[in-house]
């Protein structure tokens, strides 16, 4: 095929709006901070939960559900905190001395960055 073919400009150019559309998705923040509430609030909620009902099977009124409280508000913060810092977002284990964060980096180029390290760790 001829490099003028219009089959290849036509999906260059979807290509070109893909990676755009892709851009603005991740720039908004939007989907972070989401996720970010939603865990918080159910990391609060579980331990309370998970609290309470401990307290009234071994009958420790007040104790448990205080403990597990602040556990889960814990948990809620620093489940927000490895979100904002992007840790622990793609799939497998990237050690922290090992990563560059830049703060113009989107969370995107991180989940690359965690790949490609750990696909470095496990080539011989």
């Amino acid at each position: 095929m001829p490099p003028d073919d219009p089959r290849i400009e036509a999906l260059e150019s979807r290509i070109r709006e893909a990676k755009k559309a892709d851009r603005s998705l991740g720039e908004s923040g939007a989907n972070e901070g989401l996720q970010a509430g939603i865990e918080l609030i159910g990391a609060i909620v579980g331990g309370g939960v998970l609290g309470y009902v401990l307290d009234f099977i071994f009958g420790t009124e007040p104790i448990l559900l205080i403990l597990f409280l602040f556990l889960g508000i814990a948990a809620g913060f620093l489940s927000v905190w490895k979100i904002t810092q992007g840790i622990g977002t793609a799939v497998g284990f990237a050690p922290l001395h090992k990563r560059k964060k830049d703060a113009k980096q989107t969370p995107q180029q991180d989940v690359k960055q965690s790949i490609d390290l750990y696909d470095g760790d496990r080539k011989p």
